[in-house]
C-alpha cells in the first residue's frame, strides 16, 4: 500500500451523504498545492462559489507540510470553509501522482455513486456554467473525459522536466491519457482506478499514470471533448461559451476574468455555446 494515500489528515466520510453521492451530478476536486491560499480563496469566490450555487459540491485537495505553522493555517482553512481534504503524504511535485490516487481512495470509499468527478488544478479558470450542464445532461460510465492526448511518447532527455528513463517506463509511447490540469472521471470509475494503481511503482507523471497507463489496464474509457483547452485562452465575455478550462491563471487574473465574463454572460451574442467539434455522446450505465 503506497504510504500517505490510505491516511487523511482531514477527511469527509459523510461529505456525499449515506447514499455515496448517488443523487449528486458533479463534484469538483481542485488539487491544490498546500500553501496556495490566496489560488483557493480566489476559486471560493468565483467559479467554485457557482459550482456551489449549481448544487455541485467542491473540496480543494492537499497534501502535507512539515512546517507546523502551515498546518495550523490549513486546519483554520477547514474551519472557516469545511471544504478541505489533506492527506498524509508530504505535498510536492514529485507527489502529484499519490495525490491522485488519495482522490480516487476517498471518492471511492465515499463518493462512488456520484456521476462525474471533475478535478482541476487551482490555477485553472473554469467555465463551470458548461461544466454543470454537461454534468446534468450527460451519462457515462467507467470514463475519463478531457483533452486526450494521443500517441505521446516519453521524453528521454535527462534535462527535461518529464524525463522518463526506460528503466521506469519502456515502452516507446504512452497510451492515450487526459492531460493533468484538469480531467473529469465517472464515479464508478474511481475504484478500478485505485486498485490498479496499487499493483504497480508509480510514475511521477501524474496525468500519464493514471489516466494513461492505468485506466488502459483498469479498461476505463477516455473520452476526447474539446472544450477543454489545458492551455492558456484568453478569455472574454464573446468565447466564454468555447471552453470549459483555461489554465495558467494567477488569483488575480481568476478573479478579473471572472468580473470580466460574468458583467457580460447575460449578453445572448456573446454567452451562446459553440457546439464542439468531438462531443461525446452518452452511454447508459
Amino acid at each position: 500500500m503506497l504510504l500517505g494515500t490510505n491516511k487523511f489528515v482531514i477527511n469527509k466520510v459523510n461529505f456525499c451523504g449515506e447514499d455515496l453521492g448517488a443523487a449528486i451530478d458533479l463534484i469538483v476536486i481542485v488539487t491544490s498545492s498546500v500553501t496556495n491560499f490566496e489560488q483557493r480563496a480566489a476559486i471560493r469566490e468565483t467559479w467554485g462559489q457557482f459550482a456551489v450555487e449549481r448544487g455541485a459540491l467542491l473540496l480543494f485537495l492537499v497534501g502535507s507540510h512539515l512546517n507546523q505553522s502551515i498546518q495550523n493555517a490549513i486546519r483554520e482553512e477547514e474551519k472557516k470553509h469545511g471544504d478541505m481534504l489533506q492527506a498524509a503524504f508530504i505535498d510536492n511535485y514529485f507527489n502529484l501522482t499519490l495525490k491522485s490516487i488519495s482522490m480516487m481512495r476517498w471518492i471511492a470509499a465515499n463518493c462512488n455513486k456520484v456521476k462525474f468527478v471533475f478535478k482541476v488544478d487551482d490555477d485553472m479558470f473554469v467555465n463551470m456554467q458548461l461544466l454543470v450542464d454537461f454534468s446534468e445532461t450527460r451519462t457515462f460510465s467507467k470514463s475519463i473525459i478531457g483533452k486526450i492526448a494521443r500517441r505521446w511518447t516519453p521524453q528521454r532527455r535527462n534535462s527535461s522536466k518529464w524525463y522518463l528513463p526506460k528503466s521506469l517506463y519502456n515502452a516507446n509511447v504512452f497510451p492515450d491519457f487526459a492531460t493533468g490540469p484538469s480531467y473529469m472521471f465517472t464515479g464508478d470509475a474511481a475504484a478500478p482506478l485505485l486498485e490498479e494503481s496499487l499493483k504497480s511503482v508509480p510514475l511521477y507523471l501524474e496525468d500519464v499514470y493514471i489516466t494513461g497507463i492505468v485506466a488502459a489496464k483498469a479498461k476505463i474509457r477516455r473520452l476526447n471533448y474539446s472544450l477543454f483547452k489545458n492551455a492558456k485562452v484568453k478569455v472574454s465575455a464573446c468565447n466564454f461559451g468555447r471552453f470549459i478550462t483555461s489554465h495558467q491563471h494567477s488569483p488575480k487574473e481568476i478573479r478579473r476574468l471572472w468580473k470580466l465574463v460574468y458583467a457580460n454572460v447575460s449578453k445572448e451574442e456573446c454567452a451562446k455555446p459553440v457546439k464542439p467539434k468531438n462531443n461525446p455522446k452518452s452511454k447508459s450505465h
